[in-house]
């Protein structure tokens, strides 16, 4: 009761607090946000670099396009798209950083690079050669034709292709400058630019020979080597005994194989039972084929062309 009486009292205060909770309630929470000094337009910012709405919008946009050419679900790209422009936003910056420029002849050069145009066959002739006049005048067509949609479309589309690009560039740039640190490139250029004036003599003693022909003796030598036993010092050597083994056949051998020869000339092989020999034979070829080291040559050989026994 004690409660109800204050408010009572008060009831201007009651008033005043249901009147805020509606105006909470009807007002557009972007509306509050102009209010209070922030702007909804702004989502986000890297390192000072502010994403915008309609980035994020567009991007999203380009994101779901993409999904559905390939023929993948649109849902839940929206974090992909945020990770994209912070990618880009840093890109950016470390691209200015370096000093470098994203100038119009640099983007058409590396276009032809670029994913969207390198795997799309269409644009590339049968040699393999970019299309890039043909790209332009698709490009100067839309300008032409007063497509407003079409040619914001591209502007947007070119945007994310230059991001790309200065992505390249600057991966490159630090996987080439990562081979080497600060102070080793700070020699490197010093030997480059350290000048020096070297004086030398050159001693030719080939002409110093024949103008002042020298005579070393034995004697000479052996003095020098005593001189630097060190130096000449060798190591122990190996006293080699050998031992002669002439390849001739012996006398024995002799005899075995012409008896060998006599056997197969009359009495007869021992395959035909001694009943077929070199004279009575019905095919001699064959039967030196079957009987000799060597195969049978019909060639006629004199005697200097037959083989030393």
């Amino acid at each position: 009761m004690a409660i109800l009486g204050e408010i009572r009292k008060r009831s201007w205060l009651m008033v005043g607090v249901i009147a805020l909770a509606l105006l909470a309630f009807l007002v557009n929470p972007d509306t509050l946000d102009q209010v209070f000094g922030k702007n909804p337009n702004i989502l986000g910012k890297v390192n000072g670099d502010e994403i915008t709405r309609d980035e994020y919008n567009d991007q999203l946009f380009m994101l779901q396009q993409q999904a559905q050419q390939q023929g993948r679900p649109t849902a839940g790209l929206e974090e992909q798209a945020w990770q994209i422009l912070v990618q880009s936003k840093l890109v950016k910056q470390q691209f200015d950083k370096m000093g470098l420029h994203m100038t119009d002849d640099f983007f058409w050069s590396q276009l032809q690079y670029d994913p969207m145009f390198a795997q799309n066959p269409q644009y590339f002739d049968e040699k393999g050669n970019f299309k890039l006049q043909e790209v332009k005048k698709e490009i100067e067509g839309l300008e032409a034709s007063g497509d407003v949609q079409a040619l914001q479309q591209w502007q947007k589309t070119r945007r994310s292709i230059e991001y790309r690009m200065m992505a390249r560039q600057v991966f490159a740039n630090v996987s080439v400058g990562v081979t080497a640190n600060k102070k080793e490139a700070e020699e490197m250029m010093k030997q480059r630019d350290q000048v020096a004036d070297i004086d030398y003599v050159k001693v030719d003693y080939a002409e110093f020979l024949k103008k002042n022909p020298i005579k070393v003796t034995t004697e000479d030598l052996a003095n020098y080597i005593k001189l630097r036993p060190n130096t000449f010092k060798s190591q122990p050597s190996r006293n080699l005994g050998l031992v002669y083994f002439p390849a001739k056949p012996s006398a024995q051998d002799d005899a075995k194989a012409l008896a060998e020869l006599n056997k197969l000339n009359t009495q007869g092989t021992d395959a035909s039972g001694g009943t077929e020999n070199f004279q009575n034979t019905q095919n001699d070829s064959m039967f030196v084929e079957l009987n000799s080291d060597l195969r049978f040559n019909p060639t006629f050989l004199s005697k200097q062309q037959l083989p030393p026994v």
